[in-house]
């Protein structure tokens, strides 16, 4: 898969339906299973697989960003899901000094739909993100992610795999399941294309974050 990355023309990756729809199953069940740890319904392992879900949703949200059509398209989607989000976040998986990953995917599928605008729109988004990043889960690492999606090439590519080892530097053992995680949503990407591979209904992965959220907390308080 790196190869095939490397060797592209550098032009924006478009997997096919099939290979989204892999690493889209693959982001919602390793971030359920991390959550699930992370109030105590499960053992340390689902922290440790937990840490391949960021590398899904990213560069999920970056592949789907390609087909929007208008930049700003995605915010009225984005607000109403980090509104949702951020209160129950907070109260169960969450820490009270940061804001859940929402608002740093929505900067990611930003990013990505400015590819072709002037240079200062996407510097201001990013330097705004950066201001605040801070104090929001994960912080501004996770972009790294987002030029491999747009302009696939070896420097994007080495970038890429310094993430893993930039976000969990603090972490020995969170940073080779981060980077196995990259691997596999890099290999699903570039080569998945199994026909009639489902994709779970726009309804469910729209409301998923959110709603697993509120489930768990319900769970939790019994």
């Amino acid at each position: 898969a790196l190869l095939l990355l490397i060797g592209s023309p550098p032009v924006p990756i478009r997997p096919a339906t099939s290979a989204l729809a892999a690493v889209q199953l693959l982001a919602l069940f390793t971030m359920l299973i991390d959550h699930l740890g992370a109030v105590g319904l499960l053992d340390v392992w689902s922290r440790l697989l937990g840490r391949m879900a960021l590398p899904a949703f990213v560069l999920m949200v970056a592949c789907n960003a390609l087909r929007a059509s208008d930049p700003w398209c995605l915010l009225p989607r984005y607000l109403l899901l980090f509104l949702l989000a951020q209160p129950v976040w907070w109260f169960s998986v969450g820490f009270p000094d940061l804001l859940c990953i929402l608002p740093t995917l929505y900067v990611v599928a930003l990013l990505v739909q400015l590819r072709d605008c002037s240079w200062y729109y996407p510097a201001l988004v990013l330097g705004v993100f950066l201001v605040v990043s801070p104090w929001i889960e994960y912080g501004a690492w996770p972009l790294l992610l987002v030029p491999v999606v747009v302009w696939p090439a070896f420097w994007s590519v080495l970038l890429a795999l310094s993430w893993p080892f930039l976000q969990y530097a603090y972490s020995p053992v969170y940073l080779p399941f981060a980077l196995v995680g990259l691997l596999l949503v890099f290999s699903l990407l570039v080569q998945f294309s199994r026909p009639g591979f489902p994709r779970l209904p726009r309804f469910v992965t729209r409301w998923f974050y959110p709603g697993h959220l509120y489930l768990i907390k319900i769970i939790t308080l019994f």
